[in-house]
């Protein structure tokens, strides 16, 4: 509840959301900046384990929940949550929330699951669509009925290898999210969650500056970088206000260099070293947030 220590309600959720989409957005920021507060909710889940993989009651009364890795996977994330540090809440994005309601209500017509939308579109030009987003990405929960359940069980990510739910739920870099729950032949209900470090609702405002880190791991100071959109030639001025000292980060933004309303990730960086050496690394993603500068 928000009475909860750690738990801070920072934003005011649009009013046309429904309750559970207005539930998944606080849920998710009670987990973010309390993390162990999901931890009795888990151990309450595991109670309910009638054998290692199969949860009564899990899906509905009298509808059994039967998981991939059972038990094991609930265990791994209550040890997750113990050592996870607090993170800031997400706020709420009306044009992110447009871009979810299109692909749950595309399943919920057709039945299918999946990133993937009947017309072809994945979830970066479903957001696309409303905005302009930055380090987008995209969960989904098919079954969970409550928005606790949404959020718990993308949390233990049971039978996915990787935890990508989790691990977007978790990222730090994220900061604003929307959300839409519809009905789905199959699994009863769908919800969408999207995420973005910074989306802009409408596709006619200036593109937002990008801000991102450099680690010197070259071995030498670097006295000189400058930055260039892959697509232009010009390098512009020197970036660096006084050399970066090797294993230093140095924060940076891409202000100056962007025009229009599309967002760029890609660059061309070149950096002089305080040995006169030069290096240029071409198409860098900066949209990933750290790029490592090794030895030439």
């Amino acid at each position: 509840s928000p009475n909860e220590p750690g738990y801070k309600e920072l934003y005011q959720i649009p009013d046309n959301w429904s309750e559970i989409e207005r539930q998944i957005i606080l849920e998710h920021n009670k987990v973010r900046q309390n993390p162990q507060s999901y931890i009795p909710l888990m151990q309450n889940w595991l109670e309910q384990f009638e054998s290692d993989y199969i949860v009564r009651n899990g899906v509905a009364p009298r509808v059994n929940l039967v998981t991939q890795e059972g038990k094991s996977a609930v265990l791994e994330a209550m040890e997750f949550l113990r050592e996870q540090t607090p993170l800031g809440p997400l706020a709420p994005s009306e044009g992110l929330a447009k871009a979810a309601t299109d692909h749950a209500q595309d399943q919920g017509q057709t039945g299918e699951t999946g990133h993937d939308g009947s017309d072809g579109s994945d979830p970066q030009q479903r957001m696309k669509r409303y905005g302009l987003p930055y380090l987008g990405g995209e969960n989904i929960a098919y079954g969970p009925n409550t928005a606790q359940q949404v959020v718990m069980q993308l949390i233990i990510d049971d039978g996915v290898r990787d935890r990508g739910h989790r691990i977007n739920i978790f990222k730090p870099e994220f900061q604003v999210a929307g959300v839409s729950c519809a009905e789905h032949p199959t699994f009863r209900t769908i919800c969408v969650i999207n995420y973005a470090q910074g989306y802009l609702e409408s596709p006619d405002a200036q593109v937002p500056d990008l801000t991102f880190k450099v680690n010197n791991q070259s071995g030498f100071d670097v006295t000189e970088i400058y930055l260039a959109p892959a697509t232009k030639p010009d390098w512009g001025n020197n970036r660096l206000d006084s050399p970066l000292a090797h294993r230093y980060i140095g924060t940076f933004t891409s202000s100056g260099l962007i025009e229009g309303t599309q967002p760029v990730c890609n660059f061309n960086i070149r950096e002089i070293l305080a040995t006169g050496q030069e290096k240029v690394a071409k198409k860098v993603n900066l949209c990933e947030k750290v790029y490592t500068l090794s030895v030439p």
